[in-house]
């Protein structure tokens, strides 16, 4: 992660191998989708702010990302919240883990009561708090709390994850 090149991290070099097909390399989902319009790999499409992810309204909603057959060893990630008002359906309390067989999950990161994403269009990169070096096949964010307008959703403008790819 170099603090100049925001959003220049693992989903970008994908975007820029695969032509803008990042599916190929990544495969992206959720515990919920809000509807149709709303898919996880929305949050690759990084200059499109037409393109987002929103879960459905449920406790403990994640989105998760599978490497397939590549690895990563994360150490830092972005999030760009949505272009909504200020206590509106934005990120506050979520952890994020890494597994390598996407049933035993190591958390890497947890915030709770974050108030950096909290408004219009925020960018906020997080370095790692449980840094690890193993070598992750699934990352996923999982919120542990409601959002910033007391509802359930998990709704995000972009994610980008910098690291190690292996």
């Amino acid at each position: 992660y170099a603090g100049d090149k925001v959003f220049k991290g693992i989903f970008n070099h994908f975007q820029e191998k695969t032509g803008g097909q990042v599916e190929k390399e990544i495969n992206f989902t959720a515990s919920s989708v809000f509807s149709d319009s709303f898919h996880p790999q929305n949050v690759a499409s990084f200059e499109n702010q037409n393109k987002v992810f929103r879960s459905g309204n449920s406790e403990n909603n994640w989105i998760c990302f599978d490497f397939k057959e590549h690895r990563v060893v994360p150490t830092h990630y972005t999030i760009k919240s949505r272009k909504c008002r200020p206590n509106d359906i934005h990120p506050r309390s979520w952890v994020v883990e890494g597994s390598a067989d996407e049933s035993s999950w190591e958390t890497i990161d947890a915030e709770s009561n974050c108030s950096y994403l909290n408004g219009r269009n925020l960018v906020h990169t997080f370095a790692l708090n449980h840094p690890k070096t193993t070598k992750f096949r699934y990352i996923r964010m999982r919120c542990t709390g409601p959002d910033w307008s007391n509802t359930y959703y998990l709704m995000l403008d972009s994610f980008e994850i910098y690291g190690r790819l292996i």
